[in-house]
């Protein structure tokens, strides 16, 4: 299978200021990220360089399986103020994240000792494969908010 990291990276529409870019997260954590519990947003793969310091939407699923998405690459949100859209979205926008940095963990004990950061159950299809390394995001010096605190 080929790797598609390179290319994702280069995408030139990372930069585009005008675009809103969002990060599905599973609940509870998504909500662990928000709050502060979660610094750290572990990914099979890097967050691009362009989206370090840029403010992301935290879109959140409910639980489902472990590392498999229960959405498309691509969604569009609809959102009513007064909540009773009747188009449905498996997500919801519930507040946003800057990440500081990307690292990315090479060995088990690196990822094992991050563990109360980035809250990941060494039983869940989340933990350390040896087949492939672990991308994280922090977010330890990052600003978020809900929604619901800045609505008009």
């Amino acid at each position: 299978m080929e790797d598609n990291s390179s290319i994702t990276q280069c995408w030139q529409g990372w930069a585009d200021e005008e675009r809103r870019f969002g990060l599905e997260m599973q609940q509870p954590y998504s909500e662990f990220v928000l709050n502060g519990q979660k610094s750290i947003e572990s990914r099979a793969y890097p967050l691009p360089e362009a989206l370090i310091d840029a403010k992301i939407e935290i879109l959140q699923s409910e639980k489902g399986l472990d590392g498999v998405s229960s959405v498309p690459d691509r969604v569009t949100l609809h959102w009513s103020r007064d909540n009773n859209s009747s188009i449905q979205s498996p997500l919801k926008r519930i507040g946003w994240v800057t990440f500081t940095k990307c690292i990315l963990y090479t060995t088990r004990e690196e990822f094992e000792a991050d563990r109360e950061k980035h809250l990941v159950d060494p039983n869940s299809g989340y933990c350390w494969n040896d087949e492939r390394p672990i991308c994280s995001a922090t977010n330890e010096v990052s600003l978020r908010d809900h929604y619901d605190m800045i609505r008009a």
